[in-house]
């Protein structure tokens, strides 16, 4: 026994009062104190810091039993405030998949889609739906495509929601500032209607600047001839009609993407110069 041993002891033993979590830590600090015995480098006992990895290193180990502890892990889930306990719920999301596949996965389209029980915020919808892009993307292809057709950073249009089989949304859920992550996220997807998607999406009205920088710069990477129009109109008439620099450059890239040489005369009436007219 030393002073640091009986620290450690201590520190966890208050840690147990937070039930799952405390469990967690301890866990994750007894597996780094065995290592130390084990490849010799003393001293053994360093306290639970650094805290994050710590936690993670148990989390790990937790969801390493199987399906046996996704029923503590969702009931620690459900207890907690999503514009609170961010962190911690992100983590516990990973370690329902890890011990759960199947059933960790419905837990994480549910926080995508926007809850039921747990009505989660925007930056843990963003993470769920960062990890769904992992664990199965065709599941991340569908779910996504009907959240950026159905919402906008205004919440849920009713009609379109109904139309892609999706619940109503809670106010503390609606993706009003960051919307556009939802839009990244689906790009990233690799769904094979993407180009259909985001000319749909381009000729609403209730984009706001940042979604529609994102969706006219993948369509001129991609060299969507189809968006060609639209985008030459965002440039005349941007969204909120805002003198944005950035903007309007990224349209007159789109542009130049798409038409190539054929952009010239477009240029010229706008007395742009660009490096290869």
């Amino acid at each position: 026994s030393t002073p640091e041993g009986r620290r450690d002891v201590f520190v966890g033993g208050l840690l147990l009062c937070t039930l799952l979590v405390g469990w967690i830590f301890n866990l994750g600090h007894r597996l780094d104190v065995v290592y130390r015995i084990v490849h010799g480098t003393p001293p053994h006992f360093r306290g639970f810091a650094p805290w994050h990895r710590t936690f993670l290193r148990g989390l790990r180990a937790f969801a390493a039993i199987g399906k046996d502890a996704y029923p503590a892990i969702a009931a620690r889930f459900r207890s907690l405030d999503p514009s609170k306990d961010y962190d911690e719920m992100k983590q516990l999301m990973r370690a329902a998949v890890r011990s759960d596949p199947d059933a960790g996965a419905k837990l994480v389209v549910s926080i995508v889609q926007g809850g039921t029980d747990v009505k989660p915020s925007p930056r843990l919808r963003f993470a769920a739906a960062e990890l769904l892009l992992t664990i199965d993307q065709a599941l991340a292809q569908s779910l996504l495509r009907r959240i950026v057709l159905a919402e906008s950073w205004r919440g849920r249009d009713p009609e379109r929601a109904a139309a892609h089989e999706l619940p109503a949304l809670a106010t503390q859920s609606i993706a009003s500032s960051g919307f556009s992550t939802f839009i990244i996220h689906y790009m990233r997807s690799q769904d094979p209607g993407t180009e259909d998607t985001l000319l749909q999406i381009l000729n609403r009205s209730d984009n706001d600047v940042p979604s529609v920088q994102e969706m006219i710069e993948w369509l001129g990477e991609h060299r969507s001839a189809r968006a060609d129009q639209r985008i030459e109109e965002l440039y005349h008439k941007p969204p909120g009609a805002a003198d944005n620099a950035i903007f309007l450059n990224k349209c007159l890239d789109a542009l130049d993407n798409i038409r190539g040489p054929a952009a010239r005369p477009f240029f010229e009436a706008e007395k742009i110069g660009r490096a290869h007219v």
